[in-house]
């Protein structure tokens, strides 16, 4: 909406200044302002642009799985035990996709799968499906897999859930 507003009342106002509105708006949509890779530092609203993933991304499918089930994210966040990583993620993105799976890892996932396993198995199943890197997505309870090839049977093999796929 502010993109919108910016460009139809011709205000000129710049990407930073949307970027500053949206982070007022909640702590992660700054990044939509241009849905650029960006490694997020402070509440997700300061954002450094990060090309090389861009370019590690090219031609890569996300598919996207959003089961019925609901995750409190504020249950969440008391169960969350964060642990500093060996790896910067920020270092860990420059890599090839290929070289994600064991180190990029999201800290919410640990409890969260124990509490519903049925997201662990989405993720497995994802693998399975060619996914070369595989992830729920923040606190809950999306998961997402990049894949080389579309994914053209994620619909049919989540059939309780949304799906969607894109190309990067």
């Amino acid at each position: 909406m502010i993109k919108l507003l910016d460009e139809r009342f011709r205000l000129n106002i710049g990407i930073a200044e949307m970027e500053r509105y949206a982070a007022r708006l909640g702590a992660d949509c700054a990044f939509f302002i241009t849905s650029e890779p960006a490694f997020a530092t402070g509440i997700g609203e300061q954002l450094v642009p990060m090309s090389i993933v861009r370019h590690h991304l090219s031609g890569y499918f996300v598919g996207i799985v959003k089961p019925k089930v609901v995750v409190s994210t504020r249950e969440a966040f008391t169960h969350i035990h964060p642990q500093q990583p060996a790896k910067c993620c920020k270092d860990i993105v420059t890599q090839p996709v290929e070289t994600w799976r064991e180190t990029l890892t999201n800290d919410f996932e640990t409890p969260i799968f124990a509490q519903y396993p049925e997201l662990a198995d989405i993720k497995q199943q994802l693998y399975r499906l060619g996914a070369v890197y595989a992830q729920m997505s923040g606190s809950g309870s999306a998961l997402f897999g990049i894949f080389k090839e579309e994914p053209r049977i994620l619909s049919e093999t989540f059939q309780n859930s949304f799906t969607f796929t894109a190309k990067l």
